[in-house]
């Protein structure tokens, strides 16, 4: 009787131990689900896109992006209308314009109402005629008697119609120019600079091509050394042409004219062999040195020029 009394008491022992680790076991899991984060709501697309939107890009912004004033890409993109018929070589367009309103043939671009140009505002009808090439509307404008050599500071090389035309090769406007009075000056670098033989060839023809004031000599000299080191070989052997003209002795291959010899110099470290070749049927004396005491044979060692060595 005992023992089964006993094991009746350890049964009901049993029984409320477990029922305590069940309502444990249940308070566990309601403390967990209390501090553990909450899974996120997924949010639908269409609520998603609503929401998101200030992040992403809203349709508000983009259209304020898109109808947004676009600004001039190109200088052209503000020159007034004659201007601008000028430099697209419309011909049409520029008479027509000329009929209403001649007022600003002798204007430069900002004169005349233009904007945003930059460099360009300071230029003339006439300049983006010539640069063009386009020689019907440099006529009219000559008939007109505009001011030949632009309306900005003569002196400065690209600031002339002669200087683009002479540049860009357009040899007729360059003709046209001339026979208008245009200083023969200020398109000599701008066709060196564009390798433009024969435009350099019909400068050198006028006999005057020295700025006023300067020497003939000297400008002669700034060429040889711009030919040479730019390897435009026609334009040097028309510089040493007229070169030889003023010193039919040639003593500026031997004497104190260093441009020659530096020019020569210049052309063997470069390895600018056609150049060279120049300059010794020209009869240039290979053994002088330069203004620094440099031989030739030195001067193709520091340009690494080791088939330029006598």
């Amino acid at each position: 009787m005992n023992f089964i009394r006993m094991l009746v008491l350890a049964g009901i022992v049993l029984a409320q131990v477990g029922a305590a680790n069940a309502q444990f076991g249940g308070n566990l899991g309601n403390l967990i689900n209390k501090v553990a984060p909450k899974p996120k709501q997924q949010t639908p697309d269409n609520s998603d896109t609503t929401n998101n939107s200030s992040v992403v890009n809203s349709p508000a912004e983009v259209n304020t992006a898109e109808e947004r004033p676009a600004q001039p890409t190109t200088d052209s993109a503000s020159l007034p209308p004659l201007f601008e018929a000028a430099r697209k070589c419309d011909e049409a367009q520029f008479a027509e314009l000329l009929k209403k309103d001649m007022s600003s043939v002798n204007k430069t671009a900002e004169e005349a109402g233009g904007r945003l140009l930059g460099n360009l505002a300071y230029y003339t009808p006439l300049y983006f005629a010539a640069k063009a090439g386009c020689t019907n509307i440099i006529q009219q404008l000559l008939d007109l008697e505009v001011k030949v050599d632009g309306a900005g500071n003569p002196l400065e090389f690209d600031n002339t119609p002669l200087t683009q035309a002479a540049g860009n090769g357009h040899l007729e406007a360059v003709k046209m120019l001339l026979k208008a009075g245009a200083e023969p000056y200020f398109g000599l670098n701008a066709a060196c600079e564009g390798n433009q033989a024969e435009v350099v060839k019909t400068l050198f023809a006028t006999e005057q091509y020295a700025p006023p004031g300067g020497s003939t000599d000297v400008v002669l000299q700034k060429l040889l050394i711009k030919s040479s080191t730019n390897g435009n070989v026609e334009i040097l052997k028309l510089v040493l042409k007229e070169m030889a003209k003023l010193d039919p002795q040639k003593q500026y291959r031997i004497s104190g004219r260093s441009s020659y010899n530096e020019a020569l110099g210049d052309a063997v470290s470069k390895g600018q062999l056609d150049v060279v070749r120049i300059f010794v049927a020209d009869g240039a004396d290979l053994s002088l040195k330069d203004r620094s005491d440099r031989s030739l044979n030195q001067r193709a060692i520091e340009g690494n020029q080791p088939e330029m060595l006598a």
